[in-house]
C-alpha cells in the first residue's frame, strides 16, 4: 500500500508577497480551527507517512503553532515536518521545532540577493540568513 502524505495548512497568515504566491485569491490571516486538528489527528494511522504543515500561509504565524504541533505529535507516530521562510523565529517557534518537528522545509527560491528581494517581497534576505 502507498503511503500518504498529507498537507496541512493551518495558516493563512504571511509577512512575505511573494510574486507566485496564490494568497490573493484565499481568505487572509485565517488559522485552522483546533478541534479539527484534534480531530485530523486521532485518525493518523499507518497509511500516513508524513503530515506537513504548509499551504498558502507561514505556519509559525498561528498563534498555537507549538500546541498544534504538540497534539499532531502526541496523537500519531506519523512524521511532523513543516515548510517555513524561518524569517518568524522565535524562543518558542524554535523550541517547537526541537521538540515536534521531525523535518523543516525551507522556502527560499533563491540565495541570491537580487532574485531573493524580486521574489520574496516584504522579507528581508539578511534576517532570513542570520536565522
Amino acid at each position: 500500500m502507498r503511503k500518504i502524505l498529507l498537507n496541512l495548512e493551518i495558516s493563512t497568515k504571511c509577512r512575505a508577497a511573494c510574486s507566485m504566491c496564490p494568497r490573493k485569491h484565499v481568505p487572509k490571516n485565517k488559522f485552522i480551527d483546533d478541534d479539527l486538528v484534534n480531530i485530523i489527528s486521532k485518525e493518523l494511522d499507518d497509511t500516513f507517512w508524513e503530515i506537513d504543515l504548509s499551504g498558502r500561509g507561514e505556519p509559525t504565524l498561528h498563534p498555537k503553532f507549538h500546541e498544534l504541533s504538540r497534539i499532531i505529535k502526541n496523537n500519531s507516530n506519523t512524521q511532523l515536518a513543516v515548510v517555513t521562510t524561518a524569517y518568524n523565529l522565535t524562543d518558542k517557534v524554535n523550541d517547537t521545532f526541537r521538540e515536534y518537528i521531525d523535518v523543516i522545509r525551507l522556502s527560499v527560491s533563491s540565495y541570491d540577493e537580487k532574485i531573493f528581494k524580486k521574489v520574496h517581497c516584504g522579507l528581508n534576505y539578511n534576517k532570513i540568513l542570520d536565522n
